[in-house]
């Protein structure tokens, strides 16, 4: 009888009474691919790593190719430095930085990312050399505030034979409705509705003239930011509140030429001329210097400036007006107790004793308007020059003296600047078509500092995973406090801030040698912060934080919008708890940005920990091509994001319950591999199956006589003890899995073309992404998988027991192996046993022909030692089998 014999792969299922005949107990420095027995070349040596240096990471881009290397310097620390190769060998490190710890690099362009534990560094290569630029991108302290500047009065024209009300020095208290209306007999409505169109429309026409010129008349905020290369903003500051005027009242008008017809505390007035007078505010500014900026001058493209649209004090709604002397209107506005945001100040000589009365706006309206303003618009941009500059180049100085807009009982107060710097006049351009400009967005976290337990690269955006935040204030001169005094103390800011997991995070902010006030506006970027302490020079005030009906975020705003009396002596408090964990979080950074984490493409997985992340790039099941980009291996499964319709992700059931084993994760042709305990998972669409099965199971040691003294075969531990620790690349050039152990001298090959496994009597320490190649490394020396090297170890074959089809006596009498080799290359030993525990040598060979006599045995194995070149393989092994019949006469 004869039988043909196709090797497969090492496999420990079934047991050696079922096993298949081919099935093998050793396949080293072989694969079988294509239905044939190939050698697997040696990995060709590329060079050697310098002595206590470990490469991490390939920076590759068109024009070069950067290794990045890791050690623990002399100071013991952590030092990150890159190499290029020179004529075969690595050149000598030259240090990019010094961490306090390290997790992992990637690279996206020619930015160079570093994880280390507590934040994410950044260095950026440009015209040959790595610049560190550390784990948070600047942004400067703007000082800004007003300077108050009074305009001409104008005449609105002649409203000859005009009569409205007129309120005395004293009289009825309740003339002036609550809504800010005038109350009004009938007999006046025609003429105050006509005196009102002409006195609204003029301040109006006025007031846009005055945009037009950039100058502001009314209250409002500013927002600053810096502007990344591709556009997008990041470290957006506080809403700063500013005062274009010192009481807020930016208008007032005045009765000239016109017929006192006062007969009482409230009478009539005839108008023959109204006028006029416009206060308005210039915008100032100066830029605190920042040595830090110009390192970041390739990331930051421009510092932009946003203002709220104007929040108004007059209601334009209402037509009710009253001429009102400017004493009576003091006296009426401090005995309703109305906040100096409202009340006129001056001398009545200034504009005429009396004044025309608009509809004004509630003082806690406007404070609700003041709190509920959320949209802000570009006005200005700054370049990282003018950052250095403190000024735009064009931007006039403001000499000498200058009176400062802000509110205060104290009156105005003259200063050269603040803190001694210049200050310069910026002038919008486009401040009345301001709701035509560009929309600043909602800001969520960008001014904290974030880190990963481990990150991945895909279409140009990196994956962060297990993210911790730590909470950051903003610096107290960010708030923009009015004036600042350059005098020995210490102004601090602390925000209590109530954490997902009921705990509180108290986030303290100082600065040394300035004594702040504290602002008429504060504004945390937390909707949970509840309370503020501010400490200035030893002493405390505590406020409740309200949360903002539309900002992300919480905020304090005093009813009376005047400077917050500090008088109590205290003990700040001391910062504690700043640490956000979401061990389940996943961020997505910008296309080409891996600088900043939207909102909005942050996605929890779970309720367990994240430990790796990474893609199938190619078609994962039929008909779900793409559909799972990104899965998430987690504490509690593997978890499959889905593309959204914005290009982002969104997270979908898991994809299966097995649990990753260490943090491992391998890219294949369209799948993933993973170590769990159950052994090495390949994860294709939403399915997931163990390809390590068939070799996991021990079998009983045989011993082959003879064996040992001709063929170097390592001592083979059970696979499962094998994989603790185990390690795994991807040969992409002859799709291969290589899973090593540093611990153990041989590592496992799986072929993904014909799902069979065998080993190499190679090991390794680690591995380096390097698509398309496959970099690893032995000891000081890197090596690459993928390459042809043609250089081939001896190759061995040992079978499982062979049944040939019985269970009983046989013998067998010739054995040839076929395939394409030369014909000294294939020596050949045959054993034989009756109980799978004794063998005995039956014969051997030195060639592919083996012929053989003597004893029958119930099974057969076959050892193989081959010396094949490339190209040679064997396909099979025709036998030719006697088998022994009991139940016949002999």
């Amino acid at each position: 009888m004869q039988k043909e014999i196709k090797y497969t792969g090492i496999t420990t299922r079934p047991g050696d009474h079922d096993c298949p005949d081919g099935d093998l107990r050793i396949l080293m420095n072989l694969v079988n691919e294509d239905g044939n027995i190939k050698p697997i070349e040696k990995p060709a040596v590329l060079f050697s790593i310098p002595d206590g240096y470990d490469i991490i990471h390939i920076h590759d881009n068109k024009t070069y190719r950067n290794y990045i290397l890791y050690r623990i310097n002399e100071a013991g620390h952590p030092e990150i430095s890159y190499s290029q190769l020179s004529s075969g060998l690595l050149s000598t490190p030259i240090v990019i930085s010094e961490l306090d710890s390290f997790i992992e690099a990637k690279s996206i362009g020619n930015i160079l990312i570093i994880l280390s534990s507590g934040c994410i560094n950044y260095a950026l290569y440009s015209e040959g050399v790595y610049n560190y630029l550390g784990n948070e991108i600047p942004c400067p302290n703007i000082y800004f505030s007003t300077m108050y500047i009074r305009e001409g009065t104008l005449n609105t024209g002649l409203v000859d034979g005009l009569t409205i009300p007129f309120i005395g020095y004293s009289g009825d208290q309740d003339f002036i409705l609550e809504d800010g209306s005038i109350k009004l007999a009938d007999d006046y409505q025609d003429d105050v509705n006509t005196v009102t169109n002409a006195v609204i429309g003029s301040i109006n026409k006025k007031v846009t003239e005055l945009h037009k010129d950039g100058y502001f008349v009314h209250p409002f905020f500013i927002r600053y930011a810096i502007r990344l290369y591709d556009g997008s903003l990041t470290k957006i500051s506080a809403p700063i509140l500013l005062f274009p005027t010192f009481s807020g009242i930016s208008t007032q008008i005045y009765a000239g030429s016109s017929t006192d017809n006062r007969t009482g505390a409230v009478s009539s007035y005839t108008l023959n001329e109204i006028y006029v007078a416009i206060k308005k505010g210039t915008l100032i500014y100066h830029i605190n210097p920042d040595d830090q900026l110009t390192k970041w001058k390739d990331i930051i493209s421009s510092i932009d400036v946003f203002a709220s649209a104007p929040i108004y004090t007059y209601d334009q709604s209402k037509s009710t007006v009253a001429v009102c002397n400017i004493d009576y209107l003091s006296y009426y506005y401090d005995s309703k107790i109305i906040s100096s945001f409202t009340k006129v100040s001056g001398s009545g000589t200034d504009i005429g004793p009396n004044l025309l009365l608009i509809p004004f706006i509630k003082p806690q309206k406007t404070i609700d308007n003041l709190a509920s303003t959320s949209t802000f618009y570009k006005i200005a941009s700054f370049s990282i020059d003018d950052a250095e500059r403190g000024h735009q180049a064009d931007d006039e100085v403001v000499s000498g003296s200058i009176l400062v807009s802000y509110l205060s009982d104290e009156g105005p107060r003259e200063t050269t600047s603040p803190e001694g710097y210049p200050m310069y006049k910026l002038k919008p351009e486009y401040l009345n078509t301001l709701e035509e400009q560009e929309v600043m967005p909602d800001d969520f976290r960008t001014n904290d500092v974030i880190s990963a337990e481990g990150s991945f690269i895909y279409n140009n955006r990196i994956n962060i995973y297990n993210i911790s935040t730590i909470l950051k204030g903003f610096n107290p001169k960010r708030y923009n406090t009015k004036y600042l005094i350059n005098q020995a103390g210490r102004t601090a800011i602390s925000v209590y801030v109530k954490k997902d997991d009921g705990q509180t995070a108290v986030v303290t902010t100082s600065v040394e040698n300035t004594i702040c006030p504290f602002p008429l506006f504060f504004f945390y970027p937390e909707a949970n912060a509840y309370k503020v302490i501010f400490e200035n020079a030893g002493k405390i005030i505590e406020k409740e934080l309200k949360t903002h009906n539309t900002l992300n975020g919480a905020y304090y705003l005093g009813n009376t919008l005047k400077n917050e009396e500090i008088t109590i002596i205290g003990t700040a408090p001391v910062e504690s708890n700043t640490i956000i964990y979401a061990p389940n979080q996943i961020k997505l950074s910008e296309v080409d940005n891996p600088f900043l984490f939207k909102a909005v493409n942050s996605y929890l997985v779970g309720s367990g920990e994240v430990l790796s992340i990474s893609s199938a790039t190619k078609a994962l099941s039929q008909g779900q091509f793409g559909q799972f980009p990104l899965y998430a291996f987690s504490s509690d499964g593997v978890w499959a994001l889905e593309v959204s319709s914005t290009g982002t992700y969104s997270v979908t059931q898991p994809a299966t319950r097995d649990v990753i084993n260490g943090k491992t994760v391998l890219q294949l042709d369209g799948a993933l591999a993973f170590i769990t305990d159950q052994g090495i998972m390949l994860l294709s669409g939403s399915e997931s199956q163990c390809i390590s099965i068939i070799i996991d199971q021990e079998i009983k040691n045989i011993t082959l006589p003879q064996l040992g003294s001709i063929l170097n075969i390592p001592e083979i531990v059970p696979f499962k003890e094998f994989s603790a620790g185990c390690s795994m690349a991807f040969d992409y050039v002859h799709s291969r899995l290589l899973v090593f152990n540093p611990t153990y001298s041989y590592s496992y090959v799986y072929s993904m073309k014909s799902k069979t496994w065998s080993i190499i009597n190679e090991t390794f320490s680690g591995s380096i992404n390097s698509y398309p190649d496959s970099y690893l490394k032995k000891g000081n020396t890197i090596v690459n998988l993928a390459s042809d090297n043609e250089i081939i170890s001896d190759g061995v074959i040992v079978s499982r027991p062979m049944k040939l089809d019985s269970e009983g006596l046989k013998t067998i009498t010739q054995a040839i192996h076929r395939g394409s080799f030369n014909n000294g290359n294939v020596q050949t030993i045959l054993y034989g046993s009756r109980d799978l525990i004794n063998y005995s040598v039956v014969t051997s060979s030195a060639n592919h022909k083996m012929n053989a006599h003597g004893s029958p045995y119930k099974y057969y194995v076959i050892v193989i030692k081959s010396t094949l070149t490339v190209g040679e393989h064997i396909s099979g092994t025709s036998i030719l089998v006697e088998e022994k019949f009991n139940n016949k006469l002999r």
